[in-house]
């Protein structure tokens, strides 16, 4: 409704009365598709304010005028347009003739055509007396020269003055839906505007012309000549629907009276308004592909790190391998000597076959053994290690596919702004969004586990106490080493979250230990249980509670 034509209408009228008797200063572009005319308004016009800005954007995305009071000129990247215009006086602003184009006609036998169509055919001419241009805003080399081409008026206004005529329009559209029809026999009013006129008639959009009787047609006829009757005395206003989309308009709209509703002093003043929140939903859908694109491309790289954390076992680097040999080493070992680089041996495991066995001759027969049972132990750490890798990999790809599906179905305002609350964790842990300046950060060690649960951790007796009696929730997991001092470790868990992985348990269980008096111990007990079942005595010093419910578990101080 920016550029219905109404609305338009109503708004160059705005403009003449603003901008009567104005100099234009400066005419120039700083931003693609859209002129901006630097404007000094005669005493007594534009609020008492002498300067002001008519902004044109031509962009087939959102094509707009609108009038602001203060413009400012960048130093760099801004480029002068339409310099005849420069110093020349606005002495009538107005509308063609049910044609989206207004009409700026200016001093020196000058005018400018701003045609608003939200199409590429939009743009801005700068046109003599016989309506040649002398410089069109774009494609300026091939149209420089010729005669502006106005389309035909695709309305004849004869056809709301005959009940006859306008029964027969809509008629001939019979197979169509009412709001069809009426769309194509009255294309000035819009899609709102249709709307209004059937639901004020009590007809439904969706009902096929061939089905209305005549007596509802001429119900629709009479409630399109009261709304235009309307918009002879604009009143501004945007309706904001559940998510917040706005709908413009120039009058009350019936079919839209359960909406929200703000009402304007001007037209300007609701464009303005209607162009912000346009801007917003752009900046959202935007922000919305750039985060779609981040997480796919994490998913893409989690994806490839899963297939190549899968350890392939050769023949002969199995651990099982390792052990057999060390084995047969040692059930054979008054048969080698020290300095052998290699030994043919008897199989025990099969009884029959032989096998060649690689030596060390470094090493005695003994240690030849023992360092087989190392390779053996050494290799299957490798492959835990590669199936936690694995696992970790899983919990991230399913996490992220999870992200991927819901955002990708988020098409509105407020289901973006719903994915950002249910999933704020997830995408900072993951670092997909960050604090913004200014915003408060937890005073707290903060770490990331397997399946994106924050750990928080304390950094003293009473850093302890805050972090576990102010920032810790009912339901979060609380840990700390059993039998020595250390940090108090909290897995941030949310309400709505699956239950928490036993992977991401061990990992905050080491956090744990790591930040402890026990951190070069092999094997720390640690004890975990909801923080709602940690109490703080009264009395008892920093860092100081006690515990109920709680199990212990056994990890290697380290960090994720």
């Amino acid at each position: 409704m920016i550029i219905n034509y109404f609305t338009l209408r109503a708004l160059s009228s705005e403009f003449n009365d603003t901008l009567g008797g104005a100099t234009i200063l400066d005419v120039f572009t700083q931003q693609k598709n859209e002129l901006t005319l630097s404007i000094s308004r005669p005493p007594g016009k534009g609020e008492g304010k002498a300067d002001c800005g008519l902004i044109v954007c031509v962009d087939p995305k959102l094509c707009y005028v609108t009038l602001r009071d203060r413009v400012t000129r960048a130093r760099k990247n801004s480029v002068n347009l339409l310099q005849d215009l420069v110093g020349s006086t606005i002495e009538h602003i107005s509308m063609r003739l049910f044609d989206r184009t207004i009409i700026v006609k200016c001093s020196r036998g000058m005018s400018l055509f701003l045609q608003l169509y939200n199409t590429i055919a939009s743009n801005i001419f700068l046109v003599d007396e016989q309506k040649t241009v002398r410089e069109a805003f774009k494609n300026n080399k091939e149209l420089k020269g010729t005669r502006v081409d106005f389309p035909a008026p695709r309305f004849d206004p004869a056809i709301l003055d005959d009940p006859q005529c306008f029964t027969e329009a809509m008629e001939s559209n019979s197979s169509r839906t009412a709001l069809a029809a009426v769309k194509q026999t009255m294309p000035i009013l819009g899609t709102t505007f249709s709307r209004e006129a059937l639901y004020r008639a009590h007809v439904m959009e969706t009902t096929r012309v061939g089905d209305l009787p005549e007596e509802a047609i001429a119900i629709i006829r009479e409630e399109i000549r009261r709304i235009i009757r309307e918009v002879e005395r604009p009143s501004p206003r945007i309706y904001y629907d559940v998510y917040q989309m706005a709908i413009l308009s120039i009058l009350p709209l019936a079919h839209l009276e359960s909406f929200e509703l703000e009402t304007f002093s001007s037209v300007n003043a609701a464009i303005q308004r209607r162009i912000i929140n346009a801007f917003k939903e752009e900046r959202g859908n935007k922000d919305k592909e750039e985060l779609l694109e981040r997480i796919r491309k994490e998913l893409n790289r989690a994806e490839h790190g899963k297939e190549k954390s899968t350890m392939r076992v050769k023949e002969g680097d199995d651990p099982q391998y390792f052990e057999r040999v060390g084995n047969i080493l040692l059930t054979h070992l008054t048969e080698f000597r020290k300095g052998m680089k290699e030994i043919v041996l008897t199989d025990l495991y099969s009884g029959t076959t032989s096998i060649q066995i690689q030596l060390d001759p470094t090493l005695s027969p003994v240690e030849n053994a023992e360092r087989y049972f190392e390779k053996a132990k050494k290799r299957k750490l490798a492959i835990e290690e590669s199936l936690k890798r694995r696992r970790e990999l899983e919990g991230k790809i399913s996490n992220l596919r999870t992200l991927e599906k819901v955002l990708a179905r988020s098409d509105t305002k407020e289901e973006i702004k719903e994915f950002h609350r249910e999933y704020d964790q997830e995408l900072r842990g993951m670092k997909f969004i960050r604090n913004t300046p200014g915003e408060e950060q937890p005073p707290f060690r903060m770490f990331i586990v397997v399946g994106g649960f924050e750990v928080w951790v304390g950094k003293s007796g009473a850093n302890n106490d805050l972090l576990t009696m102010k920032y810790a929730k009912p339901n979060d997991l609380w840990f700390h080493v059993r039998g020595a001092s250390g940090s108090h470790t909290v897995l941030k868990v949310k309400s709505n979250a699956q239950p928490v992985s036993k992977e991401a348990i061990v990992q905050a269980a080491c956090i744990a230990a790591y930040y402890s008096k026990m951190r070069k111990a092999g094997n720390v007990p640690v004890a975990y249980c909801e923080r709602k079942y940690v109490k703080k005595p009264k009395g008892a010093r920093e860092g100081a509670v006690t515990l109920e419910r709680e199990k212990v578990i056994f990890v290697k101080p380290r960090l994720p």
